[in-house]
């Protein structure tokens, strides 16, 4: 009996398309600029694999393990907002920090 390929999917990248990914990505990871190799970057899918994401080229992101394990199955956009919120949340607290180091007695 053959089994029903409807339902086999490829859970690997095939090297050659790894090695094209990582020299468009620049050896460094999508989120955080970090740099990776061959052996320790993280394939990571813009539009997840969860939500019907093909594992292609253009859907292709080189990411650290920490980064693409943070990045769960959200889209890249849903990612990047989060982190541009983590980021806008840090920069107020140091602003309000900041500003009531600075004001001196009433």
């Amino acid at each position: 009996m053959l089994p029903n390929y409807k339902y086999l999917t490829r859970r690997s990248v095939s090297d050659a398309l790894k090695r094209m990914v990582l020299y468009r990505d620049k050896y460094s990871c999508c989120y955080c600029q970090t740099a990776v190799t061959f052996e320790t970057v993280h394939m990571d899918h813009a539009f997840p694999r969860s939500r019907g994401g093909l594992t292609i080229f253009e859907n292709l992101r080189s990411s650290c393990s920490s980064c693409n394990l943070a990045k769960s199955d959200k889209t890249e956009l849903e990612y990047r907002m989060e982190l541009a919120g983590r980021a806008n949340s840090l920069s107020y607290l140091a602003e309000l920090l900041g500003s009531s180091l600075r004001k001196g007695p009433y």
